[in-house]
């Protein structure tokens, strides 16, 4: 069966694909309304996958027997057993390694089950509230009302949701991570006549501070500034008239 993630993607592709053709017709007849119709159609849909991938990634997560999670590891490389030698590789490995690993887990604790549930439920909402901000204002263009007062409340609202949402999803998606490697991987020891402390990857505590979601909630608040600078004009206009 096709995983329903590879579907979405064919959906959102085709979708961007009738934009581009939507907008190159606007282009010859001069007229925007194909272009408006088809992103507000594009973006309810985006909106309602979005919605309903977070509630399914979140359940997963959260009540799945394993779990698909990402892990970091310190620097590790397979070493050989003594006496064995390998063919083929022209190059030599001077230093680094593997530092991440993509795993499905299963015995995870429920601190990090939640912690990666919440990362993922997030990482789905937070493009599902652009989508909905899109099919609003698509909505309103359509209505004739472009400075609507609900289009500035709303674009400052998805900006204070991209900037905090997409901050605590990479913190709490590596916080996850890193609880999992550590429950995974941090072995106290073993029954072998050999030293296994070199073939073992040991887990690592990584944990990231993404840039991307503040600069994104800059720019939306900063078009919300706008927006509200559109309506007093708008209103300054319709009181000369």
């Amino acid at each position: 069966m096709t995983p329903w993630w590879m579907l979405t993607a064919i959906a959102l592709l085709l979708g961007a694909i009738a934009l581009a053709v939507a907008a190159a017709r606007a282009t010859r007849r001069g007229s925007d309304s194909a272009v408006v119709t088809t992103a507000l159609t594009l973006a309810v849909i985006t909106a309602v996958i979005a919605a309903v991938g977070g509630v399914v990634a979140l359940l997963s997560s959260l009540l799945a027997p394993s779990v698909p999670i990402s892990i970091p590891v310190q620097d590790y490389w397979p070493v050989l057993p003594a006496g064995a030698e390998i063919q083929g590789p022209s190059a030599t490995r001077v230093g680094g390694g593997f530092r991440t690993a993509e795993i499905v887990a299963a015995g995870l604790s429920m601190g990090a089950r939640v912690c990666w549930g919440i990362s993922q439920a997030v990482a789905w909402l937070v493009p599902g509230t652009v989508a909905t901000l899109v099919a609003i204002t698509c909505a309103q263009l359509r209505a004739g009302r472009p400075f609507a007062p609900v289009l500035a409340r709303l674009t400052m609202f998805v900006a204070g949701a991209v900037a905090l949402g997409g901050t605590c999803a990479q913190v709490l998606g590596d916080t996850a991570g890193s609880m999992a490697a550590q429950e995974l991987l941090a072995v106290t020891g073993w029954t072998s006549p050999e030293d296994l402390s070199a073939l073992l990857p040991q887990p690592a505590l990584l944990i990231t501070f993404p840039f991307w979601p503040i600069g994104a909630g800059l720019a939306l608040a900063a078009l919300a500034t706008l927006l509200r600078r559109g309506q007093a004009l708008q209103r300054d206009t319709e009181g000369l008239v």
